[in-house]
């Protein structure tokens, strides 16, 4: 299981933490949390929600979620395999409600064709300032995702790098640890410091 995976490895540094997005599409006609929890419980079991998997931590938190707005008997949760099946049923209406990574949700948020109901996590996003996170509306699915690099446990710390210390992280395309903001080609840079001179850069793609 994910501890035990866990145990096995030794973080080096977090580079990101990623936030779930509740959304759903345009066509619904829904636009807020309490919107979608009436209509859920006035047509029980005709909103669908697609989740990626049925073993990952999406999967986990949409169904605390659902039991946070008292809906989880009137709404189906549909997996896929993946983000972008997860977008593609949301838009085509085939699910009406989706809970996904803020990456796979940023590109339909923005051309408007979905609707961010709520992010998950215990403050605000920056990318949406203006949606209401999970803790703030006293909901207990608060789940964010660190993205970073691990090492094996036990690995030499003489071999193991310092944030700050022996290297620098730089986002220019983006707020630091605000995975919401960065865009699916953004840039990190990586510069070495005090014994260590070498720059690198790569991209989220």
């Amino acid at each position: 299981d994910a501890n035990e995976m866990y145990k096995n490895l030794e973080m080096i540094c977090c580079v990101v933490a990623d936030y779930n997005v509740f959304s759903t599409n345009k066509q619904t006609g829904l636009t807020t949390v309490d919107e979608v929890v009436e209509y859920a419980k006035a047509h029980p079991g005709e909103l669908k929600m697609a989740v990626t998997g049925t073993t990952t931590v999406n999967f986990a938190d949409a169904n605390r979620l659902l039991r946070d707005l008292g809906i989880a008997d009137c709404v189906t949760i549909v997996p896929h395999n993946g983000g972008a099946d997860c977008m593609t049923a949301l838009l085509g209406n085939h699910v009406q409600l989706c809970f996904e990574s803020s990456v796979d949700s940023r590109a339909t948020i923005d051309s408007g064709d979905t609707i961010p109901l709520m992010t998950i996590g215990t403050k605000r996003a920056q990318y949406l300032p203006d949606v209401a996170c999970s803790a703030e509306l006293g909901y207990s699915c608060q789940t964010a995702k660190p993205r970073g690099y691990y090492a094996p446990a036990g690995t030499d710390p003489e071999k193991i790098l310092a944030q700050d210390t022996d290297y620098t992280l730089s986002y220019p395309d983006a707020a630091p640890k605000d995975y919401i903001n960065v865009r699916a080609d953004a840039t990190i840079t990586i510069t070495g410091q005090g014994n260590y001179t070498d720059e690198i850069s790569t991209t989220f793609a």
